[in-house]
């Protein structure tokens, strides 16, 4: 393979080189003018701050394709191997499949349509029809649409009538341990970002109720979650609220919430009115949304030496709650997520 340019390769790559528009086009040309001028491909890669394999592959480009080869993949891109008609075609069975790898497309795209694609060109064209690659959400297998339609428009109606002092609370509990929870993070290419665990599954346990217009968390840190721990937090609820003629207290299925002595209490209230969500329906109790921005502010990444320190800051997340809550406000909302599959 020669690396020398021809006089008219260089006219033409200092030309667009002039002209390029973005840095990547740039980067490229750049690639094939040193790679004429004599220098290796460690050296390039070390001048424009790339690796080894991006470089060859630029050359490999140039090589095939010539200028419009190098540049194929920049955002001014090349014109698609497919159809327009055949994009759409293709963009149906994504939607109706769901792909572990480019090369199950690849290999479809080239069973159906005759054409063939490398990799990096089929990663391109993928991101122009709208597709990205990500995990599937796991949604309960059992939930009934009908029942969760219900329950929003019995939602809807009771906030369109309720007073200005009336109240609605979604109530669940959650159950940090103290460990660590590795979660995603930007860090740099090739190096390795490390954090602490602990060795004990010690845990505590928050019961919570969420105000979701004024974004307010009720929240108590108890022993355990059951039949005192519920009825306390609906004590402190009543005792937060005491201008409300009505106050709804949206539940999940929880066993302890049909304890005899809870819906005791809440029957012998003048204020409380209680709505059980639809089973299997995690997506229509808000509060959910509070424990997974709890989570991220609290745990994730986050090592705490002893069972004290990580109480403590579980604590003070819902004690300092009001400074997040222009960050809340983008995340809970009553636009009810409902499951499409």
């Amino acid at each position: 393979m020669t690396h020398s340019l021809t006089t008219e390769q260089r006219t033409e790559l200092e030309s667009a080189h002039r002209f390029a528009r973005d840095k990547r086009s740039a980067y490229r040309i750049n690639t094939l003018l040193l790679l004429g001028d004599g220098f290796s491909f460690e050296e390039i890669a070390s001048i424009l701050r790339l690796d080894d394999n991006t470089v060859r592959r630029y050359v490999e480009q140039y090589q095939e394709g010539g200028l419009k080869g190098l540049l194929e993949t920049s955002f001014t891109g090349g014109v698609s191997k497919l159809s327009a008609l055949q994009q759409r075609e293709l963009a149906v069975f994504l939607d109706q499949s769901f792909c572990l790898s480019t090369s199950e497309i690849i290999a479809y795209v080239e069973k159906i349509f005759a054409v063939k694609y490398a990799p990096s060109g089929m990663a391109k064209l993928l991101g122009a029809l709208g597709f990205v690659y990500k995990r599937p959400v796991l949604i309960p297998g059992r939930y009934d649409a009908s029942l969760q339609e219900e329950f929003i428009e019995e939602y809807w109606s009771f906030k369109a009538t309720k007073g200005d002092n009336d109240k609605i609370y979604f109530v669940d509990g959650v159950h940090p341990v103290h460990n660590s929870m590795p979660a995603y993070g930007w860090a740099r290419k090739g190096v390795d970002k490390f954090i602490k665990s602990n060795t004990g599954r010690s845990r505590i346990n928050i019961n919570g109720a969420l105000d979701p217009d004024s974004l307010e968390v009720i929240a108590r840190i108890d022993e355990t979650l059951d039949t005192d721990s519920t009825l306390e937090l609906i004590k402190s609820i009543e005792a937060h609220n005491p201008e409300a003629s009505t106050i709804w207290i949206i539940l999940d299925n929880a066993r302890y919430y049909y304890n005899k002595n809870v819906l005791s209490h809440i029957e012998n209230s003048p204020q409380l009115v209680v709505r059980f969500l639809p089973p299997y329906s995690p997506n229509l109790n808000l509060i959910e949304r509070v424990w997974r921005f709890f989570k991220k502010k609290t745990l994730y990444n986050r090592f705490y030496p002893n069972f004290q320190d990580f109480k403590d800051a579980c604590g003070n997340f819902f004690k300092y709650l009001p400074m997040y809550y222009d960050e809340m406000s983008l995340l809970i909302t009553d636009d009810f997520q409902m499951f499409e599959t």
